[in-house]
């Protein structure tokens, strides 16, 4: 992912947590936004890499 796609990330988390405040939770920390980044990002390899290994299951 590049910088601009991390930025999109952080901005999701953060209306996420602001959204959670306007219903009287307590907004997430910077630890707990992370989380959530690293969480997403995460997925976003696995996915990248189950597509990687499918497209080579279809070039054999």
């Amino acid at each position: 992912m590049n910088e601009a796609e991390v930025k999109v990330l952080m901005s999701i988390c953060y209306r996420t947590g602001i959204k959670d405040g306007w219903d009287c939770k307590d907004l997430p920390t910077l630890e707990q936004l992370d989380d959530t980044v690293n969480e997403v990002y995460h997925n976003y390899l696995m996915a990248k890499q189950e597509q990687m290994a499918e497209e080579a299951v279809e070039e054999i």
